[in-house]
């Protein structure tokens, strides 16, 4: 799974597929409970932990399912799509409201499973309706409706689900399959020059100076600092297990600088919540999801 992942490290899958279609990403999935298998879906995996001791059963990749089509201001894309894709797309043509997303790796999938949330903005935002399977596989759409603050008292909106880097998507075994996003008429110009700023902050922040996940753990309001502030200031920076590394430009990234192992990343993981810890008392809720054949 290294070859699979953006953090460069993971074990082998008992069996890995690339479905070429919706279709045969459902088949796929038939096939292995008929025969009793566990089986995972995975998109880019930007924001994944995976075993060194590998993953068991079967890894179900999305990414070759990702089309992205286009009518009037709604954009929909495939699970599977890069989002720097959709936000390329969305640029040539005039849509704004997904520049934010430049440069963060992952596909729409994730992105939307997250609810991915950047630079003061989150996918929920700008997000129409999406297509899923249920546990049944059987498709649905879950339409989402923005707050008009016009609804009457004890009526919930379906952003209900929607939080802080939250979706209705987590803790449910459902498969996400496209999303539909409304944008916003914009000049091209201009999208293309807040894409390079938002790109250039990132390179700023050492998104790219080696294989990570970005972001290891979700800021905490409650500390009312973010979380790569706290762990700047108790000086993780630099800190070192093996070949994997807390970013010397951001406390809250950690790099494979070459040859780190899963249980090296997760082990610095585990110190900096063990030390946010003693100091305040709270624990740091990780971003990334550790999968796979975990020791323990």
């Amino acid at each position: 799974m290294a070859l699979h992942t953006s953090f460069r490290v993971g074990g082998p899958a008992d069996l890995y597929v690339e479905p070429l279609s919706v279709e045969e990403c459902i088949e796929t999935i038939r096939l292995a409970q008929e025969c009793s298998l566990p089986w995972i879906v995975l998109g880019e995996g930007s924001n994944v932990l995976v075993a060194d001791g590998g993953i068991e059963g079967v890894v179900i990749s999305t990414l070759r399912i990702c089309r992205i089509t286009i009518e009037g201001t709604l954009l929909t894309a495939e699970a599977g799509t890069k989002v720097d894709s959709v936000v390329k797309a969305s640029c040539e043509v005039g849509l704004g409201g997904l520049e934010f997303l430049s440069g963060m790796p992952g596909s729409v999938g994730g992105a939307v499973w997250m609810n991915a949330r950047c630079y003061g903005s989150e996918v929920s935002e700008v997000l129409e309706h999406v297509a899923y399977l249920d546990e049944f596989l059987e498709l649905q759409t879950l339409h989402v409706t923005h707050p008009t603050g016009g609804e009457s008292e004890g009526e919930v909106s379906q952003t209900a689900g929607f939080g802080y880097k939250k979706s209705p998507f987590q803790g449910k075994p459902w498969i996400i399959l496209h999303a539909t996003f409304r944008l916003t008429p914009e000049d091209p110009r201009v999208l293309q020059e807040k894409i390079q700023q938002y790109r250039q902050d990132r390179e700023k922040k050492g998104h790219y100076l080696a294989p990570s996940a970005g972001s290891v753990f979700k800021n905490d309001r409650s500390f009312g600092e973010p979380a790569g502030v706290i762990l700047d200031r108790m000086g993780f920076k630099g800190v070192r297990i093996g070949d994997a590394e807390v970013s010397p430009l951001h406390a809250n990234i950690i790099l494979n600088r070459g040859t780190a192992r899963a249980s090296d990343i997760r082990t610095l993981v585990e110190r900096m919540q063990e030390a946010v810890h003693r100091a305040y008392g709270r624990t740091l809720e990780p971003e990334i999801l550790f999968i796979g054949r975990w020791e323990s």
